[in-house]
């Protein structure tokens, strides 16, 4: 399949990164660390989302499949040409086998299935990728759907910062929103990081 000729834009890139709503495991419901669903508290976290987001179309919405970001995605009501699941932006990976047994079931179905398939891949090798391919896509507003951690890193390769295993510490609180931006001269910034004003009594 051929692949398709970047956009040309005439403003700021924008990528919106939105957490997942509260899990089980952080409501205490479980011990998977891994894959948990969502807890009740995340469900209405969701909620608020779609009023945040209600002025909002994307032209792509990337959602990592693990399930409490994709459920996330799916209750939310985001507005978009294109939704996807992509493995590159899963939450990062505690120990080398962490993400051995994934993918685990069934994901809600609309977002074009994952394509690349790199749980396994190292973190910052998968997120190094994939910010590539979507700053060279000329695409005006992007969302992703995934995690605290992982948004921690790509931040840092965003920034072009150095790390040193330890990821930046930036707070994402559940169905937080954060924004970075490229302007059309090609300076990156961080227009704002963990909005979370819609969401704050759930929290």
């Amino acid at each position: 399949m051929p692949r398709k000729k970047p956009r040309t834009r005439t403003g700021d890139q924008r990528i919106l990164l939105v957490r997942h709503g509260e899990s089980r495991e952080q409501s205490g419901e479980t011990t998977d660390g891994v894959d948990p669903m969502l807890s009740a508290r995340g469900e209405l976290q969701i909620g608020t989302l779609r009023e945040r987001l209600a002025s909002l179309r994307f032209d792509t919405v990337y959602v990592s499949p693990l399930a409490r970001a994709a459920h996330t995605f799916d209750r939310a009501g985001f507005r978009c040409g294109r939704a996807v699941y992509d493995s590159r932006i899963i939450e990062i990976e505690w120990r080398p086998d962490w993400y051995g047994g994934m993918p685990a079931g069934s994901l809600p179905p609309g977002p074009e299935p994952d394509r690349h398939r790199a749980w396994l891949v190292p973190t910052y090798e998968r997120l190094a990728g994939f910010l590539a391919e979507i700053l060279a896509s000329g695409e005006s507003l992007i969302a992703l759907v995934g995690h605290q951690g992982a948004f921690r890193c790509l931040a840092e390769l965003f920034l072009g910062l150095a790390h040193d295993g330890e990821p930046i510490r930036l707070r994402s609180d559940n169905c937080s929103v954060s924004e970075l931006s490229v302007g059309t001269d090609g300076i990156r910034f961080v227009r704002y990081w963990n909005d979370h004003h819609h969401v704050v009594r759930y929290l």
